[in-house]
């Protein structure tokens, strides 16, 4: 159970790492036995020098200007839930 109230705005968790937030985020891991656990991590926006460019790190995952689908459909994918930094 998460304890804070959280959001699925994604277009708002978008605008607020584009701001340089550091944003507590949760998603749901399945692991190799078929169980489930939601998952808390840190969300920000930072320079990647692989990749060359600013990357989305949101829980498991990192999301490029060159990924092939939009922001949105990886964080419904990973079901992201995110507490706003005001509330």
């Amino acid at each position: 159970m998460i304890p804070n109230k959280t959001s699925k705005d994604y277009k708002r968790l978008k605008e607020l790492l584009d701001k340089g937030e550091k944003i507590t985020v949760f998603f749901l891991h399945k692991s190799g036995y078929g169980t489930e656990h939601k998952i808390r991590k840190t969300a920000e926006k930072k320079y990647n020098e692989i990749a060359y460019c600013d990357g989305y790190f949101i829980g498991p995952m990192t999301i490029y200007p060159f990924s092939q689908k939009p922001f949105e459909y990886y964080c419904e994918k990973y079901n992201i839930e995110f507490i706003e930094p005001n509330l």
